[in-house]
């Protein structure tokens, strides 16, 4: 009654697939003073892909150290760029990651009703794309809370037509500033502000990898001739803590399912003694 390995690798295969496909995460970040300004901007950008849901996670991740000069709208953080092919995504929502604010230019809290999906839109495959600081393809996927003469409306759950809440991207507003922005210090800087970092969730198709994110731009400021940066791969895509979640369940059902149906033969071996053919068990 041998362990056949075929006769479990090959169902276990097909769990595999379809209990736990496309489970990964992947992360750029990167850090470079911004010569317009005279301060250290820094930046980073998680995507997490579960399914056919992306979310994309982007962070003003600048320190008050980094802070020297007065904060100018040219430290906002403004629009993140990757992919060199398109992405066909449609936008869904937008929200403050947990721990963030949106703040006003002097210092308030925020307590206006827009949504903030209204402000920040996802736009892919737009040309000529994005060029790459440090050279190489151009990029062709973003998200942004300015128009930088790429995006139009905002397209997070927000909704068009008369008295509709996607407002036309215009300018610094709703950008993200570091968490240790002091408003005081801040010259020409408008309301409001993300302080410090702000989740978007996206549906991509069935055939979507996360290698197709092979490049990152961080934009800051309300122009691309403005200052930005090439996002560092620092995370290579991996399972999430969720993916092995998933396969665990997938994994016992298989082997309950072998266990019985192996019972359930022999069973019938005994059932059937007098039969000239012996039955073995399912390994």
């Amino acid at each position: 009654m041998g362990f056949k390995r075929h006769r479990f690798f090959a169902p276990a295969g097909v769990l595999f697939l379809f209990c736990g496909s496309a489970f990964a995460d992947i992360a750029f970040s990167t850090t470079g003073a911004n010569a317009g300004t005279g301060n250290v901007e820094a930046a980073q950008a998680m995507f997490d892909l579960v399914g056919t849901t992306l979310t994309v996670t982007l962070t003003n991740t600048a320190t008050a150290a980094d802070i020297e000069k007065k904060f100018q709208p040219a430290d906002i953080l403004t629009a993140v760029f990757f992919g060199t092919t398109k992405i066909d995504a449609t936008p869904e929502t937008a929200s403050l990651t947990a721990g963030s604010k949106e703040v006003n230019a002097n210092g308030t809290a925020y307590t206006g009703s827009q949504p903030l999906g209204g402000e920040w839109a996802y736009k892919g495959g737009f040309s000529p794309g994005i060029t790459d600081p440090a050279g190489g393809p151009k990029l062709v996927n973003g998200i942004s809370s300015s128009g930088l003469n790429i995006f139009s409306d905002g397209n997070f759950g927000c909704t068009n037509g008369k008295n509709g809440t996607c407002q036309t991207l215009g300018g610094q507003e709703w950008g993200i500033v570091p968490n240790s922005f002091v408003p005081k210090t801040g010259t020409n800087v408008k309301s409001p502000l993300e302080r410090d970092s702000v989740t978007f969730v996206l549906s991509v198709g069935q055939g979507f990898k996360l290698s197709s994110i092979n490049n990152v731009v961080f934009q800051y400021g309300t122009s691309t001739s403005e200052f930005s940066m090439q996002g560092v791969n620092t995370a290579d895509v991996t399972p999430e803590p969720s993916y092995l979640f998933v396969l665990g369940p997938c994994l016992a059902a298989l082997i309950f399912r072998r266990i019985r149906r192996k019972s359930e033969l022999t069973e019938q071996a005994q059932a059937e003694p007098d039969q000239g053919v012996s039955v073995v068990p399912e390994a």
